[in-house]
């Protein structure tokens, strides 16, 4: 036999109405109430963003520190990319930066003490700085590829202390002082002081491959090494390059290639070491810091700068390429 269907109860989708119209139906809203979403208008709804006052369904509404704000507002109030890397550079470096810079201040009090007693000293010579920076087996202090190539390989360090006047030791000591109080504290004492020293000895091998006969000395190659590595560190972290030491880098490169008696050798060699210690020691991707691992990587790049300036030095090609004779 066959069933006969019974009809439902239930009332089809065509006949369903939506919440709001079947309480305004029945009594308990006021149409005028009513409104429609003007992010979804064929929904009705009761409510409304509490900062544009324009009615919105729950879907399209969001939990605000006062009332509910509707999507639209939370993307117009939203900070723009550059905003945001604005403020992610501020918070960063505001991180990185303190006045807790003990080493900083010590390298400048040394850096200041030697000069002091340069000038001393010549005030006594009848010698002046050049002559004594350059003597050999005697006390000379400046990188010349002849003194490296003779087995005074502590050139490659004290020259980074021998400044040749006050404005050379002034501008190198306010970039130190800067780059100080936004690197140690982000590296920790003894991981500053091997940047420092490798970037030093990267400046020293930089000078003596593009002037292997010319008196280099200075902080300069330690201090643009610092520098490169704070741009590389925070470009890693997203932070735009015209929000950090990056123009500021890039402005002394124009003035090293400018302006003549700067050892160009010097800045590019210090900054090239600094950038690749400094990035490898700042990396995002190495989380946990490792002793053992960054002191490997600090004496690492020394050593590789040392042997590559006493190479340099005992094999000067005269007259062609980069060894010229000034």
């Amino acid at each position: 036999a066959a069933k006969l269907s019974q009809p439902s109860s239930r009332p089809t989708a065509a006949k369903r109405k939506p919440q709001a119209v079947s309480r305004v139906m029945s009594g308990t809203v006021d149409p005028s109430n009513v409104k429609y979403c003007h992010i979804h208008p064929t929904r009705e709804t009761l409510r409304s963003c509490s900062r544009c006052d324009r009615p919105a369904c729950a879907s399209c509404l969001r939990d605000a520190p006062v009332g509910q704000h509707c999507t639209m507002c939370l993307k117009e109030g939203a900070p723009s990319t550059k905003t945001q890397a604005v403020r992610t550079a501020k918070i960063t470096k505001a991180r990185m930066t303190s006045m807790d810079t003990p080493i900083t201040q010590g390298i400048i009090a040394l850096n200041a003490a030697i000069f002091v007693m340069t000038e001393l000293l010549q005030r006594w010579s009848t010698r002046d700085l050049a002559v004594i920076a350059s003597i050999p087996k005697a006390g000379g202090t400046a990188v010349v590829a002849g003194g490296v190539a003779n087995g005074e390989v502590w050139r490659l360090v004290t020259s980074g202390f021998l400044h040749f006047g006050i404005l050379h030791i002034a501008f190198n000591m306010f970039a130190l002082l800067q780059l100080g109080r936004f690197l140690e504290p982000a590296l920790g004492r003894w991981r500053f002081i091997g940047l420092y020293f490798v970037s030093l000895l990267g400046g020293s091998f930089g000078a003596l491959l593009f002037e292997p006969y010319g008196l280099t000395g200075g902080a300069s190659g330690a201090v643009f090494g610092l520098a490169g590595a704070a741009t590389v560190a925070l470009r890693q972290r997203g932070v735009p390059f015209n929000n950090t030491w990056g123009p500021m880098l890039l402005i002394n490169i124009v003035i090293t290639f400018s302006i003549p008696g700067i050892s160009i050798g010097g800045h590019l060699g210090g900054m090239v070491f600094g950038a690749i210690a400094g990035g490898l020691l700042m990396s995002p991707k190495f989380r946990g810091r490792d002793a053992r691992r960054d002191l490997a990587l600090l004496v690492g790049m020394g050593v590789v700068a040392i042997v590559l300036a006493i190479v340099v030095s005992k094999s000067p090609i005269n007259g062609t390429g980069l060894w010229s004779q000034n």
